[in-house]
């Protein structure tokens, strides 16, 4: 084949021999803008030789030798020339539903799309687009990875075909190119294109690396300082966003108000109290966003409430013989959880709790054993999560564990006769006590009487006695009772005596020495009531009082005086005798020598025994009282002789 150039519309050929000889020039596809024209022509079995430029009518019409001998003229509207496509005007990465990917970007999935814009030859011959994607740091080959379909466009109308690169490499980079091919397989040339990353995980969390608060714990810091570093990705970091939210709320449930910041350091201004995170996630230059780490914090800047007193034994400022001293306490709810409580023990009244030693506790009570007597003082204060104490409380008392001392009873007697005789109890205390002493029927629990003798000092107890009434006017029965008494301090340390059983009797003879009358009462009841004649102004009958020490019937006084004495009787017979005063020798008796008794009886000086000298000193009773009174009379009865 043989290719002529010329700048003229004709072309000459030489050396086509014999009839009918043809040539065929193929230009469909020569620039039309060119200044000249190329011709190719070809003849079978000449010098040029058979080319794939000749048709099959021309092949078989050609000679076996031919040469360009003659000049042909083409209008050159008759023969339009080929034109190469233009290069893509525009190329748009994108991925996964984001607008553009710019040059440098990154591409969050292995698939990335490439928009690219063909523009339309006059010959509205189709066209597609081609792209050639390589490994960042491997040279382009030239040839396409992939090509679009063709399209027909109108001259130079403007198309979209989109081409897709898959089964790209997460972490890997990329660059690219993109070109037009008409579909008689002119390409255009290729354009500049662009360099992509791309990445299809998420990069890794924030690594917190320092910060002035207690991760998870309670801190004051005026400013919070945090610094953290980056832990990478398939891409590189493009930012990072923090959120700083109150502790507790779900995550899932939160909407955070992030903030973007380029720096690896975040410093706040002082902030609001209580428990909160800060949120810190990383943003990849793909657009992806890691997980959250999640730095837990709290805050407060207040010292905690102090504790409120709720029940102290003894109570604050008292004595006690508490054993074991027992505080109880409560504290208002805060911002901040209380780690426990602190309290100092110091002997002594203290006012303020100055270089004292604190020991921890946990409980809300303060159980203090094993104290010895004396003034202590209590101070106690609350302790937040953060180490700060809130004021101290004061509890001060003193301890007096020493029991009072009674001493043995002295009873004036083991019976007495109500209401004439009094009980009376003689016994002594070793410190100041109240004294309160009970009176018990034999047998039963319930006092019948309660009285107090009130504060008693060291020494002696006065007021121990008992004259047998219940209440005012109100005697006893006769029997057996028990005296209980007892002394109580003022912190209630408590001593307590029981005496042996006491008998109360109610029977009692009274006699009037004045009157010469005898009444026998039981109680406040009288029951006989007789004239009787005592002793004459030479031995008169003594005032006192005395028991019944026997009862003797029949009895025959002799005289303890000589004969030829002024005071002498003979022997006297009697029907019955009580004997109330052995060491005078007093009786109450019959007398049947004497028939004169009341008023009178005894007022006449001379020897007694006579109706009107009175008696020897005892009391002479007419037979039919004594039979009674005697009858009636137990030894032991209460004998009581007034002037």
């Amino acid at each position: 084949m043989a290719i002529v150039d010329t700048t003229t519309n004709y072309v000459a050929v030489d050396g086509i021999h014999g009839r009918g000889r043809r040539f065929a020039a193929r230009h469909s596809w020569f620039p039309r803008t060119m200044a000249g024209l190329s011709l190719a022509l070809a003849a079978t079995g000449g010098a040029l030789g058979t080319g794939h430029w000749l048709s099959d009518h021309a092949r078989q019409a050609a000679p076996a030798r031919s040469r360009v001998v003659a000049v042909h003229r083409f209008a050159p509207q008759a023969a339009p020339l080929p034109q190469a496509p233009a290069p893509p005007s525009r190329a748009v990465l994108t991925a996964d539903g984001i607008g553009g990917i710019a040059n440098w970007g990154w591409a969050p999935s292995p698939t990335v799309s490439l928009q690219v814009s063909l523009v339309g030859l006059r010959q509205s011959v189709p066209v597609r687009a081609q792209a050639e994607i390589e490994p960042a740091g491997q040279p382009f080959t030239g040839q396409p990875t992939v090509s679009g379909n063709p399209v027909s466009l109108e001259a130079g109308r403007v198309g979209r075909q989109p081409l897709a690169f898959s089964d790209l490499t997460n972490g890997a980079l990329y660059h690219w190119r993109a070109r037009t091919m008409a579909a008689d397989g002119h390409p255009s040339a290729w354009s500049v294109g662009g360099v992509f990353g791309v990445s299809t995980t998420a990069p890794a969390p924030p690594q917190l690396a320092a910060t002035n608060v207690k991760v998870d714990g309670w801190s004051s810091a005026g400013k919070l300082l945090f610094r953290w570093t980056p832990m990478g990705g398939s891409s590189p970091v493009a930012a990072f966003q923090y959120a700083l939210v109150r502790r507790g709320v779900v995550l899932a449930a939160m909407q955070p108000r992030w903030t973007t910041t380029g720096a690896t350091v975040l410093s706040v201004p002082k902030w609001r109290e209580g428990r909160w995170e800060l949120l810190l996630r990383t943003r990849d230059a793909a657009g992806r966003y890691s997980s959250p780490s999640i730095i837990p914090f709290s805050l407060a800047y207040h010292a905690p409430a102090a504790p409120t007193i709720v029940l102290a034994t003894p109570r604050s400022g008292s004595a006690s013989n508490a054993r074991t001293p027992t505080l109880s306490w409560t504290s208002a709810r805060d911002v901040v959880p209380l780690r426990g409580y602190q309290y100092a023990l110091l002997p002594g009244t203290v006012s303020t709790p100055a270089n004292v030693a604190w020991n921890d506790t946990g409980s809300r009570t303060l159980a203090l054993a094993g104290l010895r007597d004396g003034p202590w003082t209590v101070f106690l204060h609350a302790v937040n999560a953060m180490g700060v104490v809130s004021p101290p409380v004061r509890w001060s008392f003193s301890l007096d564990r020493q029991v009072p001392k009674l001493s043995a009873p002295v009873v004036s007697d083991a019976s007495f006769t109500a209401p004439v005789e009094r009980l009376r109890v003689k016994m002594t205390l070793t410190k100041a006590a109240t004294v309160t002493y009970r009176i018990y029927r034999a047998g039963h629990v319930t006092p019948l009487i309660i009285k107090s003798l009130g504060v008693v000092g060291p020494g002696p107890i006065h007021g121990l006695s008992w004259n047998g009434t219940t209440v005012p006017h109100h005697l006893a029965a006769a029997g057996n009772y028990r005296m209980v008494v007892q002394a109580v301090d003022a912190v209630g340390n408590l001593a307590k005596v029981q005496m042996p059983l006491i008998t109360v009797q109610t029977k009692h003879i009274l006699v009037s020495v004045s009157k010469d009358e005898m009444w026998a009462y039981d109680g406040t009841k009288l029951v006989y009531h007789t004239l009787v004649s005592n002793g004459g102004p030479d031995t008169p009958t003594l005032p006192g009082i005395f028991h019944v020490e026997s009862k003797i019937p029949n009895m025959v006084f002799h005289s303890p005086w000589p004969k030829g004495s002024a005071l002498y009787y003979p022997p006297s017979p009697t029907n019955y005798a009580m004997l109330y005063n052995a060491n005078g020798g007093y009786f109450i008796h019959d007398s049947p020598w004497r028939s004169n008794y009341g008023p009178g009886s005894n007022s006449v000086a001379g020897t007694p025994g006579g109706n009107f000298t009175g008696t020897h000193g005892c009391t002479n009773v007419p037979l039919s009282a004594m039979t009674e009174f005697y009858s009636w009379t137990d030894v032991g009865t209460l004998v009581q002789i007034v002037p």
